[in-house]
């Protein structure tokens, strides 16, 4: 796990990277999965592969990804890997938005959904903009340059979300809005426990059926694919990264037995947790 000036507040919080020189010079880290406590975001203007939680996406030219703190993702050897990276915490938008984070959690950087866009090429040019006053800000530091950052990015971060929008007709907020919201969140915190979809529906004060409208309305999916899911998804972040042994593993996201949690995690991937592990090895 790779962190942005960890603790280290009178720094910036935000870097912008040309995508392939740094790619080069970080070869023995990028190529191998691995995962940030940071937000990053990655603009590909050259048609390639890239990883995301062990997912293989081909994509083409100028694709943003964006991934949320903790997510897991490498670059592809044989891509170009040519555009820029985007490197922040929280603290960099939030000090001057307090709605930012919500907002952000759920039309970008949600894990549940596919976290690419693709920009139109009418819309190159713009997005071209911004990266380059970025880029002078950062260089250059001329007076309140901060505040000038924080504006042009929340514009870049804004330009996304306008373009992910258009491929999703859900609205952008409404009164299940903060129940979706709560729900991702409670899925976070008990990735490691067994629950059910009643469990996270008494939680949040309302039936399972209202529950399963909300998660299909805002993820696409059941309740109970989410879980499972979420999961299976942790499961894989242990084997891949973790010096753990499978048993332990098992003991660590709640199964009282190994063969329960090699049974459980099979059903899910066709792969048993050696055979997955094995690859990283």
């Amino acid at each position: 796990e790779y962190h942005l000036h960890k603790n280290d507040y009178s720094k910036l919080q935000l870097d912008v990277y040309a995508a392939q020189p740094y790619c080069q010079k970080y070869s023995q880290h990028c190529y191998k999965p691995h995962r940030h406590s940071y937000f990053q975001v990655i603009w590909f203007k050259s048609p390639g592969i890239h990883y995301v939680d062990y997912q293989e996406y081909k994509h083409e030219q100028n694709t943003i990804f964006f991934l949320t703190q903790g997510q897991v993702h490498n670059f592809c050897k044989s891509s170009k890997n040519e555009g820029f990276l985007f490197h922040f915490n929280d603290i960099f938008l939030d000090k001057n938005d307090s709605g930012a984070a919500m907002r952000r959690a759920y039309r970008l950087f949600n894990e549940l959904e596919k976290p690419f866009v693709k920009i139109p090429s009418e819309a190159e040019s713009d997005f071209q903009h911004l990266t380059d006053k970025l880029l002078l800000e950062i260089e250059h530091k001329p007076y309140n340059y901060q505040e000038q950052l924080y504006f042009y990015f929340q514009i870049f971060l804004l330009n996304i979300e306008r373009l992910k929008q258009k491929e999703n007709t859900t609205p952008l907020k409404d009164h299940h809005f903060e129940l979706a919201m709560r729900f991702k969140k409670s899925l976070e915190e008990n990735r490691n426990h067994f629950r059910n979809v009643n469990y996270f529906s008494t939680e949040l004060g309302i039936t399972d059926k209202t529950l399963s409208t909300i998660s299909k309305k805002y993820f696409g999916e059941t309740p109970a694919n989410l879980i499972h899911k979420k999961r299976t998804l942790e499961a894989k972040r242990l084997l891949a990264n973790s010096k753990l042994s499978i048993k332990e593993i098992a003991y660590e996201l709640g199964f009282e037995q190994a063969t329960y949690f090699t049974k459980y995690f099979k059903k899910h991937t066709a792969q048993t947790p050696k055979d997955f592990q094995q690859q990283f090895r």
